[in-house]
């Protein structure tokens, strides 16, 4: 694994992008005169935010310092959890994961119920991860997703999962490792995060480039360049510049990759004043020594070993020291090969790094037994050995596999011998199987998809049926429901057209007077309203059956309507000398269908005059109730029982004679409900025996 390994997401260790959580502004209480200087708190820790993204570490760290000191003096508790997780940042982009690992576990022991602690975990995650602790690491990162709700902030768990993807990279769990990469990749292009998808995008290719497949190395970083440059995320634009130097470099191509080193490190000097570019020199180096140009090769290694001794970067010192010895083998300085391994091999041990330690022992054994040190070089292997057991599995293993390949190899002889003579006759008859095999596996299918077709046709057929079945009923239904009304129509008809027929004939006849006369033109008048009523009841009835019902809502002036209907019944209410009073308000408006409106109240005031005695009254009351305009139509007539009421408005028409014989089909009340319904108002009436009717229905209100 090369030095490269460290260049990683930690600006990012969870919350490094404006999309991300943000934590409250004020928490607590606080005067009024505190909460501007708060704000002011908040504000100053996103913009040390937007610099550290930016690489200027100098304002970042200025705003940074002038958030503690107020936080300090306002006792901003929130401020204060907000500097420590800034402080983890600020220290992990200027490459600094030991004082990054101190800040963040003092503040993780000041705020141990803190809204930020999973941003804390997480960068502190991040810094194991740069000091090559990749255990510690992923422990860190597991404790900050139980701390995310991912279904109010999947942006922090896909960084998250990012940075994850990179521990479990490290840790050899490479399968682990890209499911992780692909999820976070996914999720910051579904939220058009350009930020942290270069990021994602950079890790990723230096991923595959660990993977030595080059060519989705280079496909991934060129990508993490492009988005980088497009928003002005110079922090990763060099990172990818100093990982696509590798790629160059491991490719082969050593001009362009000194080409992206030299970019990285011009951009270096901009993004991180003061830094020294430990990375760039090392892999600058690392070139230098494959292209052959050693002393250049060891001037770079130098020049990095001192920044990673002075920054107390462990990693760096171990690969240096590494690329200091290949060196010095390759001039043939035997000794001071030996010295630089063995510094490789204190490094490795100070990071407690076995995998390193061991690949120190193992260039120890090679350089010893390659200049003649076999005493030294066996107890180099020995110790090797002694590292760790599954490295001496390992070889154990590799050992039995070379002589289990051998005994495989002549067993194989032995076999193919002995299975030559029978092989010709086994061709024929493995021949005639398959096409026997092929045969029945076609006719299997074919009678599979024969069953199929059988099975929807069926299945389509019952469903018609079922939907004739629907049909006929229905049709039935109704067809009984047309016969029932036509029946009670025609027989309340025809008793008044009988009527008005034998009033005619006397009405023609000579021996009247002239009082009689009017009278028996009274009589006709009020069984003509009586039967036009009835008629329109039955359009309306058959309009609704035929298209439906079709609201088509006004603007309507309720008490000009009412007076209107009133009038329109005049005649009937003084047949019976009924008192009919209109006491809606003036300015009382409804949002209605004016036909389906008048139709209602003409039924209900009909139904009202029919079950009234001689001298009794009907009341037309209104007023509006929450976004509602309630009517009723109130009298004092016979009333009705409390079975009569319950079926008023059911399905099966009924119909009751009035108290002058009038008749009905109680077709009108059924298209009141539904009027009303369709209207979405109720309707409903009260009653009770020799005390009267209230009908009651509502509207929306104009």
């Amino acid at each position: 694994m090369q030095f490269s390994i460290i260049l990683i997401l930690f600006y990012f260790g969870f919350v490094g992008h404006p999309n991300g959580r943000r934590g409250k502004a004020i928490t607590g209480k606080g005067t009024p005169e505190e909460r501007p200087a708060k704000q002011q708190v908040d504000r100053l820790l996103k913009q040390c935010k937007k610099y550290i993204n930016k690489g200027q570490t100098h304002r970042a760290n200025i705003l940074l310092k002038k958030a503690e000191k107020m936080s300090d003096s306002l006792h901003y508790k929130d401020g204060l959890e907000h500097v420590y997780v800034s402080k983890g940042n600020f220290l992990l982009s200027q490459r600094n994961p030991d004082s990054a690992e101190v800040v963040l576990k003092e503040g993780l022991h000041r705020f141990p119920h803190g809204e930020r602690r999973n941003e804390m975990y997480s960068y502190l995650g991040t810094a194991y991860r740069m000091k090559g602790e990749t255990l510690k690491a992923i422990g860190a990162y597991h404790k900050a997703q139980a701390l995310i709700d991912s279904s109010k902030n999947p942006s922090q768990l896909a960084r998250l999962k990012l940075n994850m993807a990179t521990s479990y990279y490290n840790s050899g769990n490479k399968g682990q490792a890209f499911n992780y990469f692909y999820q976070a990749i996914n999720i910051a292009k579904a939220a058009s995060d350009s930020t942290f998808l270069a990021v994602a995008l950079n890790n990723l290719g230096n991923t595959y480039n660990q993977e030595k497949d080059y060519k989705n190395a280079q496909y991934y970083l060129k990508q993490s360049i492009k988005v980088s440059k497009a928003v002005g995320f110079k922090v990763n634009e060099l990172r990818s510049f100093v990982n696509m130097g590798n790629t160059k470099r491991k490719q082969g191509n050593y001009s362009s990759a000194l080409t992206y080193y030299k970019k990285a490190s011009v951009l270096h000097k901009k993004v991180r004043p003061g830094q020294p570019p430990r990375t760039i020199l090392y892999n600058t180096g690392l070139t230098y020594l494959n292209e052959g140009k050693l002393n250049k090769a060891a001037k770079k290694f130098h020049q990095s070993l001192k920044y990673s001794r002075q920054g107390h970067i462990g990693i760096g010192v171990y690969y240096n020291t590494m690329g200091l010895g290949r060196v010095a083998e390759k001039k043939g300085h035997n000794s001071k090969a030996i010295k630089w391994s063995k510094k490789s091999l204190k490094a490795a041990r100070r990071l407690n790094n076995a995998s390193f330690e061991s690949q120190a022992y193992q260039r120890l054994y090679k350089l010893n037994k390659k200049f003649g040190n076999y005493k030294e070089a066996l107890t180099q292997l020995e110790a090797a050995k002694d590292i760790t057991d599954s490295l001496n599995k390992a070889e154990y293993k590799q050992k039995l596999a070379k002589y289990g390949t051998k005994l495989k190899v002549a067993r194989k002889n032995r076999i193919n011998k002995l299975l030559s003579q029978k092989e010709k006759q086994q061709q024929k008859a493995l021949a005639t199987q398959r096409w026997l095999i092929v045969c029945a596996v076609i006719i299997i299918l074919l009678l599979i998809f024969i069953a199929y077709l059988q099975y929807q046709s069926q299945k389509r057929k019952q469903r018609s049926i079922r939907l004739l079945h629907e049909k006929q009923n229905e049709l039935e239904k109704m067809n009984k429901e047309k016969n029932r009304l036509f029946a009670i129509v025609s027989h309340d008809l025809r008793s008044p057209l009988s009527a008005m027929h034998g009033m005619l004939y006397l009405l023609r006849g000579d021996n009247m007077d002239d009082e009689e006369r009017q009278q028996l033109l009274d009589s006709l008048e009020g069984s003509i309203l009586q039967n036009l009523n009835v008629m329109e009841n039955l359009l309306t009835w058959a309009r609704k059956q035929l298209s439906g019902i079709q609201v088509k809502p006004t603007v309507i002036d309720i008490k000009e309507t009412v007076n209107e209907i009133l009038s329109d019944h005049k005649f009937q209410a003084e047949q019976k000398n009924i008192d009919l009073v209109n006491t809606v308000p003036e300015d009382l408006q409804a949002k209605a269908d004016m036909d389906m409106f008048r139709l209602i109240l003409r039924n209900l005031i009909n139904n009202s005059i029919k079950f009234c005695n001689e001298g009794d009254h009907i009341r037309i009351e209104g007023h509006q109730i929450d976004g509602q305009i309630e009517i009723k139509v109130n009298d004092s007539g016979v009333g009705m029982s409390e079975e009569q009421r319950l079926a008023i408005f059911s399905e099966k028409l009924t119909s009751s004679s009035g108290t002058d014989n009038e008749e009905g089909s109680g077709l009108g009340l059924n298209l009141c409900r539904d009027f009303v319904e369709a209207q979405g108002g109720t309707i409903y009436v009260e009653s009770e025996e020799s005390v009267g009717t209230v009908c009651s229905f509502t509207l929306p209100a104009a």
